[in-house]
């Protein structure tokens, strides 16, 4: 019985609200009418902001969906029965509304009595608001936030459980056989396989980028393997971008790491960071190496200092360091702590000297003015440290 009446009123919805529309159909200008509980704008329909599309609907339970959605600001009306939700409305975007023949809009402020027990602010965005017998219930129907990994997300595919082949954003660069993004139960974007790859200037693709001071391992980090953070939906994009961001708590690993002989790249560079400007490098021939062997003396291919060269004198110059706490270490010599003298190292834990006790760990430490310098004294720490090849 109860099915029978939920029929039976949703056919007079579209009944009451087409006889309303045919009444006013004769001016094909922007009209607005109030045959229904809100304001409707006729021939008119606001374009770029629909997330959601929703079929065989009348106009009041369009509105009512859109009500029951904090994301939804407006929706668009078809006289075929097509509901279109907007996560705008042409208060935001004055002058986004165009003609189009059979359409109505409608910014959802304007209507009332239409939400039962729910309100706009019952849920989060990307959830929706169901009446229960006694209460009301939120549950998740699409994905509000950027999708992951650098992947050009379709205004209209965000519906949970949807799921499109991934096509990386402008600045990004596929690798890989392919990889799937799928709109998850929680509301989150989840991909397949790690895919889209950051690249910046000169075709360089970013591998990993360790901020300073975060607590975390920048060696246990890099040759951790299974980890793949270029496909983890928890990593924000600011932990693949050489500035620094406080939203980026971590270090970021791309699975390519592991991957790193079938990638076979040419080059690598490491680079040093202070406020997203490039201080130091080192760009190395990583033709024929792993993810080890590439950060080689002998493979200096160029660098920002001036003194350190393929056959320049050095007592260390590896990613595993001196010891557990001096990584990716290009050192000079030794003379003491008051006089150990090099170009770059990771202090990636409590160390015996000075100058490896009083930072936040890890800390990217490098000689000023291009050239070797005296640890502690000639020295500058950057807040990101960044891993680059080319393939």
């Amino acid at each position: 019985m109860l099915g029978k009446r939920r029929v039976q009123q949703y056919l007079w919805d579209v009944v009451f609200t087409m006889v309303c529309l045919l009444i006013r159909w004769g001016n094909m200008a922007a009209t607005q009418y109030s045959c229904v509980p809100g304001n409707v704008i006729i021939g008119q329909r606001l374009e770029g902001c629909t997330f959601t599309i929703l079929y065989m609907m009348g106009p009041k339970q369009c509105a009512k969906d859109c009500f029951s959605r904090p994301s939804c600001m407006s929706f668009n009306y078809h006289t075929n029965l097509t509901c279109e939700l907007n996560r705008c409305s042409d208060n935001d975007q004055p002058g986004s509304l165009s003609h189009h023949e059979g359409y109505s809009y409608s910014s959802i402020d304007t209507w009332t009595g239409v939400s039962g027990n729910c309100t706009r602010s019952t849920c989060s965005a990307g959830q929706k608001c169901f009446e229960l017998t006694s209460t009301t219930a939120c549950i998740y129907t699409e994905c509000m936030d950027s999708a992951v990994l650098g992947v050009e997300l379709p205004m209209e595919q965000r519906v949970v459980g949807e799921s499109f082949p991934a096509v990386c954003e402008t600045g990004y660069e596929a690798r890989g056989e392919g990889a799937n993004i799928t709109c998850m139960g929680n509301g989150r974007w989840a991909i397949s396989s790690s895919y889209c790859h950051r690249i910046y200037s000169s075709g360089w693709m970013l591998l990993a980028r360790f901020g300073s001071g975060n607590g975390e391992s920048v060696y246990n980090t890099w040759t951790e393997a299974g980890r793949d953070d270029n496909s983890n939906e928890n990593i924000p994009n600011e932990c693949k971008d050489v500035n620094t961001s406080n939203t980026c708590t971590r270090h970021f690993r791309s699975g390519l790491v592991d991957d790193w002989t079938a990638l076979n790249p040419t080059e690598a560079k490491f680079s040093l960071y202070i406020a997203g400007i490039e201080e130091v490098y080192v760009t190395f021939n990583a033709t024929d190496t792993d993810s080890i062997t590439w950060f080689a003396q002998e493979r200096i291919l160029s660098t920002s200092f001036t003194d350190l060269k393929t056959n320049s004198t050095s007592n260390f110059f590896s990613i595993s360091g001196a010891n557990t706490y001096r990584r990716f270490y290009i050192n000079k010599s030794y003379g003491g702590c008051n006089n150990d003298q090099g170009w770059i190292r990771v202090i990636d834990g409590t160390g015996v000297c000075f100058y490896e006790n009083a930072v936040a760990e890890p800390s990217f430490v490098f000689s000023r003015n291009n050239q070797s310098g005296v640890a502690g004294i000639d020295s500058l720490t950057a807040d990101v440290l960044a891993i680059f090849v080319k393939v």
